[in-house]
């Protein structure tokens, strides 16, 4: 599961399983747009590219990537039955 505290409590309620911290599963860093009014974000989004990255942040596609290679990781050493939180 994320990091995150409240993706942590999620994950406890969800399941009494092992939990396995894997910040590749973070959601997006915004950058200069953390804390920012929704309708900036929105805006941002609207016109700019997924290969953008946010001003100090990251791209939608490199969340995209490093998400898909946790998931990936965790399937080749885990197997199937898995629960991702994020």
């Amino acid at each position: 599961c994320s990091p995150l505290k409240r993706t942590i409590q999620t994950a406890t309620l969800a399941t009494s399983h092992l939990l396995i911290i894997e910040p590749d599963l973070m959601e997006c860093d915004l950058g200069d747009f953390e804390g920012k009014p929704v309708p900036d974000f929105i805006k941002h989004i609207e016109t700019t590219c997924i290969n953008t990255p946010f001003p100090n942040g990251e791209s939608r596609t490199d969340v995209a990537k490093r998400a898909v290679a946790a998931v990936n990781k965790f399937l080749l050493a885990h197997g199937k039955d898995l629960l991702f939180v994020s």
